[in-house]
This record gives C-alpha cells, sequence and structure tokens, in this order.
C-alpha cells in the first residue's frame, strides 16, 4: 500500500512541481541539506477544520506551498493519511523540508489534491542549518456560496500523532528541532477556492 502511496505522490509531484515526501528520511534530508549547505529544515503539520459540517471530514493528503517571494515555491507534503472505507493504513502526519534561508508565508493548502486554499495563512523565518519545528497550522473554515470561503489560522502544538511520525521519519534531525512557531495570519479571508 505504501508503493502505491509513494507512485501516487510521485505522480503528483509531475503534476504540481516539486514536492518534499513525508517518505523522507534523516539520511535524505542529510543529503539534501548538504547540496543547499546555506539551507535549514523546517517541520510543520496542517490541520483542516470545515466548521460548516457536522460531522468532520478530515483531509487524508495535505500539501502546504511556501513562497518566499511569491515565484519562488515548495511543496511539503504534510498530511498523508489515506483511508480505505474508514480505515487509515500507515498514515504519516506531519512533513518536513530543506529550504533555502529567508522568510517563508504558507500561501496554498491542497486537500486531497481536489480543493487549493489561497492565501496568506502563516509566516515563519528559517536560516541558515537552523532545523525548526514549526507546529501545527490550523485552518477552520466556513464555505461561503460555491467557491467562497472564510477562514481562521492559529498555530498549535503537534499532535502526539506527528511527533511519532516524525521521530519514525527523522528521528536524528527531528530530536535536534527548535521550536519556533509559525506566526499565523488569524483573519484570512478566502475569496475563491479552486476545485
Amino acid at each position: 500500500m505504501k508503493q502505491i502511496t509513494i507512485l501516487a505522490l510521485a505522480t503528483l509531484a509531475a503534476l504540481h512541481g516539486e514536492v518534499a515526501l513525508a517518505a523522507t528520511s534523516d539520511e535524505k534530508l542529510r543529503q539534501e541539506a548538504q547540496e543547499n549547505s546555506t539551507s535549514g529544515l523546517v517541520f510543520l503539520e496542517v490541520e483542516m477544520i470545515d466548521r460548516g459540517l457536522t460531522k468532520a471530514k478530515a483531509c487524508d493528503q495535505i500539501i502546504a506551498t511556501v513562497t518566499t517571494d511569491g515565484r519562488n515555491s515548495k511543496k511539503l507534503l504534510v498530511k498523508d493519511a489515506p483511508s480505505f472505507f474508514g480505515r487509515t493504513n500507515n498514515p504519516d502526519y506531519g512533513g518536513a523540508g530543506v529550504l533555502p534561508p529567508g522568510v517563508y508565508t504558507i500561501v496554498q493548502i491542497t486537500c486531497d489534491i481536489r480543493l487549493n486554499f489561497n492565501g496568506r495563512f502563516a509566516k515563519f523565518t528559517i536560516r541558515t542549518g537552523e532545523v525548526l519545528n514549526l507546529g501545527r497550522l490550523v485552518i477552520e473554515y466556513i464555505r461561503e456560496g460555491f467557491t467562497g470561503f472564510h477562514t481562521r489560522t492559529s498555530v498549535e502544538d503537534l499532535t502526539p500523532d506527528a511527533v511519532q511520525s516524525l521521530t519514525k521519519l527523522a528521528p536524528v534531525a527531528f530530536s535536534k528541532a527548535t521550536k519556533r512557531y509559525l506566526v499565523p495570519n488569524p483573519a484570512t479571508t478566502l475569496p475563491k477556492a479552486e476545485r
């Protein structure tokens, strides 16, 4: 099942640009950091909450797009918990990415490849050689009509599931991460979501 997921993500990467896969290991992160010697490493999680639903529907897969200048961006897989008949098999919560130093903004959240939320959700700064735990970005949203959304963002600690996944993903790097949480934009109004 994990191989199918990785194949699907590789296809997604080809369609949507570079995606930092949650299947990365300490060694792969170290290699990527060596190739980009001025870079830093970030760990984060994103949670989407639809406040308009009486029964919560979670996104099985979440991709966060970060940018420094609006042109150069990187996609980070921050949740990969595919479910089959309500059962989740080998979920990964949270994700990691090697990024050049700079001030970044999370400008897009993709839920299950079908729904893109565009806005300026949160910011963070990464410096050369830093390893950061950015926490969990929580986006609560309410649908307005067919294409509009109103959102509210906050930042919280990583969930226990994310801590477990990230510790398994990159035990050495994650153990060295400094907590410096995202700075949320508490009232992001989205005029439109792309479907």
